[in-house]
């Protein structure tokens, strides 16, 4: 299993949920309170912890970090000493834990990476990184409701970032979360997106530097060291990597689709460095998509649309293994701080309309795009609750042959076919609730898609995580670190938004690192073909899945309709990503009827 770990406050009812907590969980380590109680109880490694005890209170930081206890005490007194100067975030990605005069916070990432829960156990408020370790404690059920919703296509936020556990909340990227022994509870910001001042070539350098930190802070005095290489962001850590003593091996998954220029581009940026180990997995050497869904068993604390990718997953991890590496490096989250999306366009166009008129002339003529269209969209104000109430209200199962370019809030929300009516209605009814207090991430529609996109992210790359953690070499993901997002953030939409350029603000923070031939690569693999002969080579295993399938008992989802749409040719073209939400939901719902009837099961004999 991964780490992970529960928080309690300094009260009398801590030492009956710390019992519950050792006696459902095997090797569990503890750290307590000054007076002896009970703080934080779990699972990890002594690398991944560091705890001070001051004056001012005790603080522990858990995860990727190198925080000493003399640096840890300052961090961690900021978390109840907030002033209005900006705070640089340190290096890496952790919990932030702090306890003082009988109250505890706990703080994630401002990506979302490093979550954190918290609900009632035994009348005692517990905060903890998994929400099914909550379950699990306080027997919670799950939410039929956000089921429903996480087959959509796209969830909007909020409603994306909901537990799928009924009574158990979820604090926001951004936020942390402070309780007492009383049982009160308060959520609390105490992170913004920096102002966006800086030039491109300010940002660059801001940029390099936190990604030279962050893939050092990896690296470390490790032996072997395996990164992705494929696109530009993970060639980009690979590079960075190379500069280090340790061994690198980068390893790169050939694609069956002959216009897939990953390979080119590897060979080529492995040439240049010419220190770097390099291994090129042939397509026929590793298993297709939906190769091993009905095998599948790992426990996660929501659905993990990775799962579709399962055995796959598993083949790379073991790779990993057999290299000798300690850490993996991934690219996850380049795209989202990186890649400038429609959303920018609103933005720009009212500081600088005449670069953004032309930039949108540009972009509607690659993307075939009447420019009138994307001028109405522009000049589009409508509220945040005026658009989910209209997304809600037009949800349907026909994906439109030509969407209009998202320079809204967002995109619209397409369900799968086979979503039964009533659960549809129970999603609409879903959107429409949440629509009359929901506030977007930022009133600024460019960085509220952009944000919104990284929490998705982020929340693939945590689940990602706990899978490669099970099988042996965890998975870093240096740009969804909190300093490496502030840096891409800092720098003036207006100066990222280029589409005659691919990423121009990691071009040029990694000139010098990523050699000259690969630097301004600016195409992107595709992974429809692949995507394409697995369900070829696995259809009757999906529906072999849906035999028995516990979305069906719920009510959630038609398994004729399911069956008829599974075996048309245009499945793959038109419902693609229903299908794979639609597989993990069903795998996640199925692994968890079989942990919670397996008697006697322990946590950790289920393997995530």
């Amino acid at each position: 299993m991964s780490s992970w770990f529960v928080a309690l406050a300094d009260s009398e009812g801590a030492g009956n949920v710390a019992a519950r907590v050792r006696a459902e969980y095997s090797d569990v380590r503890e750290v307590s309170h000054p007076s002896g109680r009970p703080w934080i109880l779990g699972n990890w490694t002594d690398s991944e912890i560091t705890v001070t005890r001051t004056g001012e209170g005790v603080f522990a930081a858990i995860g990727e970090h190198a925080l000493q206890p003399n640096r840890l005490a300052g961090v961690g007194t900021g978390l109840f000493h907030r002033g209005s100067r900006r705070i640089e975030s340190p290096t890496g990605s952790f919990h932030l834990i702090g306890a003082r005069r009988g109250c505890v916070r706990v703080r994630g990432t401002a990506s979302g990476v490093r979550r954190v829960f918290h609900s009632v156990v035994d009348g005692v408020t517990v905060a903890s990184d998994r929400a099914d370790v909550i379950a699990t404690l306080a027997g919670k059920e799950v939410d039929q409701r956000q089921l429903a919703l996480l087959l959509l296509y796209v969830v909007p936020w909020p409603l994306s970032f909901r537990s799928v556990w009924s009574g158990i909340e979820v604090v926001w990227p951004g936020y942390e979360v402070e309780f007492d022994r009383h049982g009160r509870v308060e959520h609390h910001r105490w992170w913004n997106p920096p102002p966006a001042e800086l030039s491109l070539a300010q940002g660059a350098e801001l940029l390099r530097s936190r990604l030279v930190d962050a893939v050092d802070l990896r690296v470390g005095d490790k032996d072997t060291v395996v990164c992705d290489l494929g696109g530009v962001d993970s060639t980009a850590l690979c590079c960075l990597a190379a500069r280090s003593s340790a061994r690198v091996v980068a390893v790169t998954a050939a694609s069956p689709d002959d216009l897939d220029d990953d390979v080119r581009w590897a060979r080529e940026t492995v040439d240049a460095l010419g220190t770097v180990a390099h291994i090129i997995v042939d397509p026929d050497d590793m298993p297709m998509t939906y190769d091993g869904i009905l095998d599948i068993s790992d426990r996660f604390d929501e659905p993990c649309i990775v799962q579709v990718n399962k055995s796959k997953l598993e083949a790379v991890c073991h790779r990993n293994v057999e290299s000798g590496a300690q850490v993996r490096l991934s690219g996850i989250g380049g795209d989202e701080i990186l890649r400038v999306s429609w959303g920018w366009l609103h933005s720009t166009v009212r500081t600088h309309p005449l670069s953004t008129i032309g930039t949108a002339r540009r972009w509607a003529a690659k993307h075939r795009y009447p420019l009138w269209r994307v001028g109405l969209q522009m000049a589009d104000n409508q509220s945040y609750e005026r658009h989910l109430k209209k997304v809600a209200n037009a949800i349907s199962s026909v994906p439109p042959r030509t969407p209009d370019p998202a320079i809204t809030w967002g995109l619209g929300i397409i369900s799968p076919p086979w979503l039964t009516g009533d659960a549809s209605e129970m999603a609409r009814e879903a959107v429409i609730d949440c629509s009359r207090n929901a506030a977007p991430v930022s009133r600024d529609r460019g960085l509220h898609q952009a944000l919104e996109q990284l929490y998705g992210a982020a929340r693939g790359a945590r689940l990602c995580q706990q899978f490669a953690r099970r099988i042996g070499v965890p998975i870093a993901a240096p740009y969804l670190d909190d300093a490496v997002i502030d840096a891409a953030l800092s720098v003036r939409a207006v100066d990222r938004v280029d589409t005659r350029r691919y990423k121009p603000l990691l071009a040029e923070a990694m000139t010098g690192i990523v050699p000259e031939s690969t630097l301004h690569r600016g195409t992107k693999a595709n992974t429809s073909a692949a995507v394409a002969r697995g369900l070829r080579q696995h259809r009757d295993d999906i529906l072999a899945m849906m035999d028995n399938s516990r979305l069906a008992e719920l009510g959630i989802i038609d398994p004729a309709v399911f069956r008829q749409m599974c075996e048309q040719p245009l499945l793959i073209e038109r419902h693609r990503t229903s299908l794979d939400l639609t597989i993990a939901v069903e795998a996640w719902l199925q692994t968890e009827k079989r942990w919670a009837t397996r008697p006697g099961l322990s946590r950790e004999s289920v393997p995530s």
